[in-house]
């Protein structure tokens, strides 16, 4: 039921945005409302000769144990594995730039730091792991095509640059462990982010529908390619003021199950190690704050937290449930001609 609710939601945004926005209007990049929150990406073009910097916190967590729609009790898994996960927490500093060179054109490129702290349980042992190091890194082009009054529409496509590893290790009593794949900060391979929004604004706020696929063509040295997936998120924000805004939305996500595995991996030993336990439906409620500072030493930047629970998660095979997430975002604009 909250499925279909949040893509009914999904579908009504871009008749929202009709009946929000008056065409006397024009869209009004000096408000807080004028972004989405923090933890959606791409929703936005530049105008000309302007530049962005921003750097974004996220920290989450995957905790107990999903199968299909429901949750299930993790230790029954020990009659199955020797080895069951708990939880995982992540947390991933990232910085970027955003830069208009043309009228219509938005290019950007973002990299990151990543940790994972992963903890494990076995028969008779409580145990923990870590890795840590650069993300993938990803570059972006936006092009606008359709910029007119309350309304803005733009295409992108985004690659990514395999920095980040697929050989995070442990050593255990002298062993050298592969860690399994939710550890690894890279997917080891070139891939493709196509991506399209639509953008609407009226004097008290704004509404946005954007969709953005992932593209897996090809295996990393490792034997394998991480899932492909779609995400499609909406959402709307209100003004409270000429400072501040609040957000909120429905997103959407849809992934496949990973093809090859890691040959140091073992589908018997954990379901974190099974490649077919990868991938499934999931909807996620965002709630975010922002504000945009209009004057004033620190006047042009902005501050925005955003907080995503999820609203129902359908997962193919055992894994580990996704929990809170919070991402916080700074950025500042700057017109460079």
């Amino acid at each position: 039921m909250l499925r279909r609710i949040a893509f009914a939601a999904l579908v009504a945004l871009p008749a929202t945005a009709v009946s929000l926005s008056g065409q006397a209007y024009t869209w009004n990049s000096d408000r807080p409302d004028a972004f989405a929150s923090p933890g959606i990406l791409g929703d936005r073009t530049l105008a000309a000769g302007d530049a962005q910097v921003w750097y974004r916190f996220h920290d989450g967590t995957v905790e107990g144990i999903q199968q299909g729609k429901d949750e299930i009790d993790g230790f029954l898994l020990l009659d199955f594995y020797p080895i069951i996960p708990l939880r995982r927490q992540s947390q991933v500093h990232e910085g970027g730039i955003a830069f208009s060179p043309l009228s219509g054109l938005t290019l950007s490129a973002r990299g990151s730091w990543v940790r994972y702290t992963l903890d494990e349980i076995s028969d008779d042992a409580l145990f923990s792991s870590e890795s840590s190091g650069l993300g993938d890194i990803e570059v972006d082009a936006l092009v606008d095509v359709y910029n007119e009054g309350p309304y803005r529409a733009h295409v992108g496509m985004g690659v990514s640059i395999p920095t980040g590893s697929i050989t995070e290790q442990v050593v255990d009593n002298g062993n050298v462990i592969q860690l399994p794949y939710l550890m690894q900060t890279g997917s080891g391979t070139v891939d493709l982010f196509p991506s399209a929004a639509v953008l609407a604004m009226n004097e008290v706020g704004s509404v946005g529908l954007r969709v953005r696929g992932m593209i897996r063509f090809m295996d990393n040295n490792r034997d394998y390619r991480l899932p492909q997936g779609v995400e499609v998120a909406g959402w709307g924000a209100r003004q409270l003021n000429e400072y501040f805004s609040v957000s909120g939305g429905v997103v959407f996500e849809h992934t496949g199950q990973m093809i090859g595995r890691d040959p140091d991996l073992d589908r018997e030993v954990s379901p974190i190690e099974d490649p077919s336990f990868t991938g499934g439906t999931f909807v996620d409620l965002p709630l975010g704050l922002n504000l945009f500072v209009r004057d004033g030493r620190l006047a042009g930047n902005r501050f925005s937290i955003e907080a995503r629970w999820p609203l129902t998660q359908n997962s193919e095979g055992p894994q580990l449930r996704r929990d809170r997430r919070i991402t916080a975002r700074w950025q500042r604009a700057i017109s460079l001609f």
